[in-house]
Parts: structure tokens; sequence; C-alpha cells
């Protein structure tokens, strides 16, 4: 009997386990596509859709359980949805072969029914690369991309004009998201790896903007809690996850450094006090249970990459990311892979982290991680050069299976410097750069 009540008590600590009870309220839903499934959009916890390689829009209206693929006209990667109710919608594409045409820069996608139908228009100025969309109304939205540039429509996109910025050298730098908390109350993120994060600010509905440094990393999505409150996931695949956060509505902000690996690009309330982030390539997300003040890691099903992320309460939350991975989470579910596991869609060589790493480097490691993906069994070489071109270690010589695979490779006696790990395989070459420092 006594054995019988400890086993009861260590099952009841498993089961408690805050982390635990995380990893099971998410399941592994029925992949819709074998395509990477980049960003979402859902209206409730049963209305939603997807977008990614190769022109894939995919809508559900009963949670996941089933989805119809939509035709969006072309074969561009779509790397933003906005859905603005279950009618209009915007999503947008790059066009980016300047060497076999005239025009390149952003297609926009619309819909006016739902998906049913998507009509592609390209922005009327070549050149210009928008990554993000967001619309108040029927009327009235904004895109910022590349270089700062940012403009607005009031008559739903028929004519297009720049916004006001005040003088600072931060509106220089590329834009990756733009939200709207009130219609006169809005917030656009962005930076550049290594080198900046930046916030943009406008309390006059979108006309004018003022720019602030915020960051060493890019800025990528953003929380308002109330009207002084807000937070904002930063980081980069060099130095990983951090997050900044302000009381005064934007108007200072306080960095945190998070070290934890991984490039979070969403972020998602379910409650007031819990928050999600995917990481991205590493095959993990990261939560809070205190209002974002401090976050644990833990591992997606079968490592699979996640990049976007949304509750739609406190009940349902979406994921989706590489291979047609579409995670759902349900309060009280186990965690259930389907019967067949996809593997990832294409060849990958992800960046390393730490970078930069060795024992003077912040976060103090003398080894890093490299992550790379193989759609099929192979035969592999990772390789590392120094800034010559010497080979200088072999990290991997064999035959492989399909899958994402994450290898560790210790600086050793290598002096401080900059390095570049090689991956090759049938076709596919990558390298990267990585950065020693003693």
């Amino acid at each position: 009997m006594r054995h019988i009540r400890l086993l009861g008590f260590m099952l009841l600590m498993v089961f408690s386990s805050p982390l635990l009870r995380a990893q099971m309220d998410w399941s592994v839903l029925p992949p819709p596509t074998t395509k990477l499934l980049y960003k979402l959009s859902f209206r409730d916890s049963l209305r939603g859709w997807v977008a990614g390689f190769n022109g894939t829009i995919l809508r559900t209206t009963n949670g996941g359980l089933t989805w119809q693929e939509q035709n969006s006209g072309i074969t561009n990667d779509i790397h933003k949805i906005f859905m603005l109710n279950d009618r209009l919608g915007w999503a947008l594409a790059h066009e980016q072969f300047v060497d076999t045409a005239t025009w390149y820069g952003t297609k926009i996608l619309k819909t006016t029914n739902g998906g049913q139908v998507w009509t592609n228009e390209q922005y009327p100025k070549s050149g210009e690369f928008f990554n993000a969309v967001f619309f108040l109304d029927s009327l009235r939205g904004w895109l910022a991309g590349e270089f700062g540039h940012m403009v607005r429509t009031t008559d739903a996109g028929i004519h297009w004009i720049p916004v006001v910025t005040d003088s600072s050298p931060n509106t220089q730098w590329s834009l990756v998201n733009v939200k709207f908390f009130t219609p006169r109350y809005g917030f656009a993120m962005g930076g550049r790896i290594d080198i900046i994060g930046v916030v943009w600010r406008t309390t006059d509905g979108g006309i004018h903007w003022r720019t602030d440094q915020v960051s060493p990393e890019p800025a990528h999505d953003m929380v308002m809690l109330d009207s002084l409150h807000l937070v904002a996931m930063v980081g980069d695949m060099d130095y990983g996850a951090s997050m900044i956060r302000t009381r005064n509505g934007g108007q200072t902000w306080q960095y945190t450094f998070l070290n934890i690996f991984g490039l979070p690009q969403a972020l998602s309330f379910r409650t007031r006090n819990e928050v999600w982030a995917p990481l991205g390539f590493v095959g993990q997300m990261m939560y809070s249970l205190d209002t974002a003040h401090t976050w644990t890691a833990l591992d997606t099903p079968f490592r699979r990459p996640v990049y976007d992320l949304v509750f739609t309460d406190s009940l349902t939350g979406y994921a989706v990311g590489d291979s047609g991975t579409v995670l759902k989470f349900k309060k009280g579910t186990v965690n259930v892979a389907p019967s067949v596991l996809t593997p990832p869609s294409r060849f990958a060589l992800h960046q390393n982290y730490p970078n930069p790493f060795g024992e003077a480097a912040p976060s103090r490691q003398p080894s890093t991680t490299i992550a790379f993906d193989m759609p099929t069994e192979n035969e592999i070489t990772l390789s590392v050069f120094d800034i010559l071109g010497r080979h200088v270690h072999t990290i991997i010589e064999k035959r492989m299976q399909p899958g994402q695979h994450f290898v560790t490779f210790e600086s050793g006696t290598l002096p401080a410097g900059v390095y570049f790990y090689r991956l090759q395989t049938g076709g596919y070459s990558a390298v990267r750069k990585m950065l020693i420092v003693r």
C-alpha cells in the first residue's frame, strides 16, 4: 500500500508539472499540405487561414479538422496574411527576379469573399518590398517594409501615400510588422540583425510616426496589455530570443535578454498572465506564466519548426510551421502525432546559436549548436573553414535520415575569429558564418 501511495504521489507530481501540462495541451493536426506554412490569421476558434510557400493559402471553418485550399493565383511564397473579417483579407508576396522582369517588388493579394477568389496586383512602384499589412477597416490600411518604407491608404488600396516620420536615422531600418490597438494608436516593428531593433509609434491614426531604438536585435511582434503596458518579442539567429516592454505607452522601453535559443517572430497571450511565442527553426516554443517576466522553452512535437502562433481565446490556439505542420492548443488534450510524420520539404542550413560563442561571448558558451533540415536520406558533410577558406574541421561526414538535425560544435583550440560552416549533400550546398571570441 505504501508503494502504491508513493507511485500515486510521483504521478501527481509529474502530471502537475507546468512544463508537462504545457506540452500535453498542444496536439498535432493532420498536415493539410507538405509545404511550409509561415503565417496564419484566425477569426475565432473555428475559422482561420494559413499561408506559406508557393502561393499556398488554406482555410478551415471547423477548427482545423479539415482544410480547403484556396487559389491565390500566384506561385510566389506568401509571407503575410491578414483577415479583417470573414470576407475581407490581404496577403503579401515578393517578386525578386530582377534579371528577368521589368517590374519587381510586392504583390498585394486581396479577397472580398473569404478567399473564394483572391485577386493580386503589383504595388505601383517597382523595387518596393513590403513585409507587413494591416487594415483598420475596409478603407484604411498600411504597408510596412524594407528600408523603413511605410505607406497608407484611405481608399482600400487604390492609392498609397507615404506616412510622415520624424527625422531620426532609425527610419532607415526595415519593418516586419505593423499593428493598431485603437484607431489612433499603432506600432510598427523591425530593425537589422546584429545591429538594431526599432519601434515606430503613432497616436494620430497612422499619419505621423515617431521612431525609437529599443534593442540590439530586430523587433518582431507586440501585444498591448492596456493603454500603458505593452510587450514585444525581439531577437535574431545570433543572440536568440529577447523582449522589450513599456510601462508608459511606448515613450520608453526596457530590454531583457532571455538567453533562449531561437527566433521569436510572433507573440500571443492565452490569458492575462500566460503568453506564448514560437522559436522558429529550432523546433521549440517558449511560454511565460507571469506576464512575460520569466520564460520556459519546450520542444514542439517532433521538434518541428513553427513560425507563427495565435490564441483565439483562453482555450484554443494554433501554430504553423515546416512541412505543413499545424499544431492546436486545446486545454486538457493529449499530444498525439499523426500516423505518418512528414519530413521537411527542403534542405536548409540554419544559423548557429549562440553566435558569437566562446569564453568572451555574451553567452560564455565554448560550444554552439548548428541545425539543418533534410527532406530525404542522404550522405552529408558538415565542415568548418577559416576566413581564408582553409578547412579546419569536419563536424559530420556520414549518411543521415530525413528530418531536422542538431549538432554541437566545440570551439576547442581554434583561435578567435570569423569562421564559415558548410553543409554539402547531393545537389545542395549552403554556407553560414560564425564568430568565435576569446
